[in-house]
């Protein structure tokens, strides 16, 4: 067993070596965030698995969150086989055996992307025989991961800031005959505009291959990144249709009592009250009062609903507290100099 610390440099002349002698066994790097084991067999990577986590329950998590199955059906798997059992029967269909090669093939590329390595870690190299999946296992060169590495960093500044959080990515018109294998997969998802996170999700690719894709469709015109449309979160949308059917409320209340009154007309709606209160005070000399025994109720009780409904409205809207506390706070400043005036003309003679 080969024992070392390791940082960015070291890992890479580490995995040279175990690649160029095709060495086969299991090089496990300790970090602060835990320990990762990686396999080799004839100097390629065939798997890697983080101490503590199964790799067949990491891949379940990334097809439900990719939407393929549901929590229940992952957590029932216990090997790779079972994914392509499940997904035949669901939407990938049969493609399901490649759609799961492919999957642990992106999720070995990412994990190895991830390795945290700017404080010194520990590494180990076992020569030992490799357990694994051989119809589903990758087969990685070293060579290729480091060069992958590389533009992954070079690209990061550049790719963040076109694909910031507040783009989505859509499909232009161009014709997108010549596509790459990934760039076919990102675009056969985006049937609709998706942000990156969703479109990321939905691929299960490594950062690298999304990175390298993306930045290919967008300089070739396949795909545009657009702003993405502002989308009103539920408690809006429910204030909005609260405030709706309230308005609703007080024009059927004053049609039932016989008052025409236009939407958003208020000048109208005070001057017919004012009309009607009027016609019931009002006595002509010599007669007896003529007052509609009805109407005098269905007036007060239409005015206090209107009141009353108005009042509920005004509640809802977003501006009534902060002008209350705006009000509330003018006051508290205000008050106390008026309550204070004598005070000070008193020290002031």
């Amino acid at each position: 067993m080969h024992t070392g610390v390791a940082h960015q440099e070291t890992l890479s002349q580490v995995l040279r070596n175990i690649s160029q002698r095709r060495r086969q066994g299991v090089l496990e790097v300790r970090t602060r965030s835990g320990s990762v084991q990686i396999h080799f067999v004839q100097g390629k990577i065939v798997e890697m698995v983080e101490v503590g986590v199964h790799p067949v329950h990491e891949m379940g998590q990334s097809f439900v969150a990719a939407g393929f199955m549901s929590s229940e059906q992952a957590l029932g798997l216990s090997s790779y086989r079972g994914f392509v059992s499940a997904l035949r029967n669901g939407p990938a269909g049969p493609s399901a055996e490649d759609l799961v090669k492919r999957a642990i093939r992106h999720r070995i590329l990412q994990k190895l992307y991830s390795l945290e390595l700017e404080a010194p870690a520990l590494h180990s190299f076992d020569s030992t025989m490799v357990e694994y999946q051989r119809e589903f296992a990758p087969s990685i060169s070293v060579g290729q991961l480091l060069l992958d590495v590389v533009a992954l960093e070079s690209d990061r500044e550049k790719f963040l800031e076109l694909f910031n959080p507040s783009v989505e990515i859509a499909r232009s018109s161009a014709d997108s005959q010549a596509l790459s294998e990934e760039e076919g997969i990102l675009y056969a998802l985006l049937v609709e505009p998706l942000s990156l996170e969703t479109l990321r999700a939905r691929s299960m690719l490594s950062e690298f291959a999304l990175q390298d894709a993306l930045l290919r469709m967008l300089e070739q015109k396949f795909i545009v990144a657009q702003k993405a449309a502002i989308k009103k979160s539920n408690e809006d949308f429910l204030d909005a249709q609260m405030l709706s059917h309230l308005d609703a409320a007080i024009d059927e209340v004053f049609e039932e009592e016989g008052f025409a009154v236009a939407a958003g007309s208020a000048e109208q709606a005070e001057e017919a009250a004012t009309a009607a209160a009027g016609e019931l005070s009002i006595v002509r000399e010599g007669e007896e009062p003529t007052i509609d025994a009805d109407r005098g109720p269905l007036l007060s009780r239409g005015i206090k609903r209107r009141l009353a409904l108005a009042s509920a409205r005004a509640l809802h809207m977003h501006w009534v507290p902060a002008f209350v506390m705006a009000l509330f706070l003018l006051c508290t400043l205000l008050v106390p100099l008026f309550l204070w005036q004598r005070v000070f003309e008193a020290f002031a003679g």
